[in-house]
Order: C-alpha cells, then sequence, then structure tokens
C-alpha cells in the first residue's frame, strides 16, 4: 500500500520542517513507488516533493546513516562510525534528516485518519497497535501477517504446545534478532519488552521457524558466514571478529572435533565485537550466535560428543544470491 506509506511519510515531514521526502526502497519496488509518486503529483496531494533512491542491495543498506551515505553518493549502503553526528543533526546533504521505517509511516497515517483512540482499540497500554509479521517455516510458503501486538504468539501462528516437538527453534526479528526455545516463544506475548526479555527482538518482525528436523548448527553458520561477508569493511570487529566467529560456527557445524575446548569460546568471541563496531552490525551477529548457542545447547552437546549430522535436507533458512564482493 504505496500511498499509506507517503501519507505517512508526508505528515512526518510536514510534522518536522522537512521540504523533502526520499523513499528509499530496493530496485524491485522502485517502479511502482515512483508510479504512485506520480498519481499524487497529478492530484497535487503533497506539500512537499517526494523522490525515490534505489537502495544497494546489501545487508547494511537501510542502517540509517548508510542510508544517508547512498543518498549523499558517499560510501553507499556504509553506515557511518557511531561516535560521530546523528543524522539527526547531519544527515542529506548536511541538512538534518529524519530517517524512518515505513510500517511506523503507515501507522502515522492510520491515527491521523482515525485517531489515536482507534488505534488503541487494539494492542495493549504499553505496546498499542498492530505489527506486520514475515513468517517463514509455519506454512509451505512464507506469509506476511497483521497481528495486534499482546496476543500469545502461538495463538497468531495457530499453534498450541504440541507444536514444540517439531521445532528445533523459533528466529524472532531476522538475523539481526535472535533465537528462542520453541516453548517459549509460542507461549511469549507478541511485544518488544517479551521479546527482549527472551534476548531477542520483534524487529523488522521477520519470524522463522526451524524444523526440528533441519540440523540448527549448520543453519546458523551460513548465515553468520553471509553477514560476515555483509559487513562494511571498516572497522576490526567486523573485518576479523566475524571472519573468526563465523570460522568457529563451521567448525562447531561440520568439524566439532576441531573444537578443543568445546565452544567456550565463542560467547568470548562474541564479547570481543560487541559495542566496539562502526555500527550494531557486529552486535546483531553476536546476538544471532549468543542465543543459538542457549537455544540449541543440546544439539551442540551431540555434535560434540558424536560428531556432526549426517543430513541431506536442503539449506532452509533464506539467503540471497551468492554475490562476489570487492576485495577490502
Amino acid at each position: 500500500l504505496p500511498h499509506l506509506v507517503l501519507d505517512g511519510a508526508v505528515l512526518a515531514a510536514t510534522s518536522v520542517g522537512a521540504s523533502e521526502v526520499l523513499v528509499h526502497v530496493p530496485a524491485s519496488a522502485a517502479t511502482g513507488m515512483r508510479r504512485s509518486i506520480e498519481e499524487r503529483q497529478r492530484r497535487d496531494l503533497d506539500p512537499c516533493a517526494i523522490d525515490v533512491v534505489v537502495a544497494p542491495d546489501r545487508f547494511l543498506a537501510g542502517q540509517e546513516s548508510a542510508v544517508v551515505n547512498t543518498i549523499n553518493g558517499h560510501n553507499p549502503a556504509t553506515p557511518s562510525f557511531v561516535t560521530l553526528r546523528t543524522v539527526r543533526e547531519r544527515g542529506v546533504d548536511g541538512h538534518p534528516t529524519l530517517v524512518q521505517n515505513v510500517e511506523s509511516l503507515a501507522h502515522a497515517s492510520l491515527i491521523a485518519r482515525f485517531g489515536a483512540d482507534w488505534f488503541r482499540r487494539v494492542g495493549t497500554e504499553e505496546s498499542p497497535g498492530t505489527a506486520l509479521l514475515t513468517v517463514t517455516g509455519r506454512w509451505p510458503e512464507p506469509r506476511v501477517l497483521e497481528a495486534p501486538l499482546g496476543v500469545r504468539f502461538g495463538d497468531i501462528l495457530s499453534l498450541g504446545t504440541d507444536a514444540t516437538r517439531s521445532i528445533a527453534g523459533v528466529l524472532l526479528g531476522g538475523y539481526g534478532g535472535g533465537w528462542v526455545a520453541a516453548a517459549q516463544a509460542l507461549a511469549m506475548p507478541l511485544t518488544e519488552e517479551a521479546a527482549r526479555k527472551l534476548g531477542s527482538s520483534i524487529g523488522a518482525g521477520v519470524v522463522v521457524l526451524l524444523p526440528s528436523d533441519i540440523c540448527p548448527l549448520v543453519e546458523v553458520s551460513r548465515v553468520v558466514r553471509y553477514l560476515e561477508g555483509e559487513g562494511a569493511g571498516q572497522c576490526g570487529p567486523c573485518v576479523n571478529g566475524l571472519d573468526v566467529l563465523a570460522n568457529a560456527m563451521e567448525l562447531l557445524a561440520i568439524q566439532p572435533s576441531a573444537l578443543r575446548n568445546g565452544v567456550s569460546a565463542i560467547p568470548m568471541m562474541c564479547g570481543l565485537v560487541e559495542g566496539r563496531g562502526a555500527c550494531r552490525h557486529p552486535d546483531g551477529v553476536a546476538r544471532f550466535v549468543r542465543t543459538a548457542l542457549y537455544v540449541f545447547e543440546s544439539h551442540i552437546s551431540h555434535h560434540l560428543r558424536r560428531g556432526p549430522c549426517h543430513t541431506t535436507a536442503q539449506p532452509f533458512l533464506p539467503l540471497p544470491p551468492a554475490v562476489r564482493r570487492p576485495a577490502r
């Protein structure tokens, strides 16, 4: 619903006194978004200019300083160091800039239409409204759901406690989020607060139910190696730390006997990258790994005692096709 998002973006621009809205979207969405903007221009709907910027196909492209760098033409899809001035002070062309996600903008446009009381008819006092969830592993194909916040997660997915036998773990928040044990995930209310108590995050609403017949350590190692390759390559935690972490997870998955001290060193590796990067990318990878070590503890013990799983299952967690990155 591009016009719902654009309504919210124009509302935000009007609220902060901005003269321009820039819509940062992947190439696949750019044509449709430009068509929607042209429809609005023909009707003279908006008090500010709206333009489209195509996002590079990179994991970090949506980080707020990376967005601004793409728009400014400086190091596209590369975050700025967190210790520097934020984009709220100095962003696009040096001006203060608001970077906001499309779901929040869509909510803002609906609240403007129908009011806060309408919005609070669902959800909780602390977490009103709804959230969009992209769910993989519950049905044959991924689905996008809109769910009221505060509802039991298992009820949203129409799953009872007996479903936990077929679920190895639940990933909340995508690859920057964290793993949660199936029983805990299905019992928790859908709120950010509940997810954080379990060491994860709702984040962008990406949810994956990993089947119990898939080796979770192989899947985790695949994703960690992908995330290592998606780093910006501008600080030690990304260039060195994530590579060491990816190597350790690959050994745990396919050659666990090579880990002489088991997994005891892996949490220490996570600690060496957390809070030290130019952006929060290393922190997200560390959380992904830490939570996997906890949720898949029994599977790790199996690997260390008996060796890796011998499975012919196809890779489950979705990753984009391999892209050859420039040497760093």
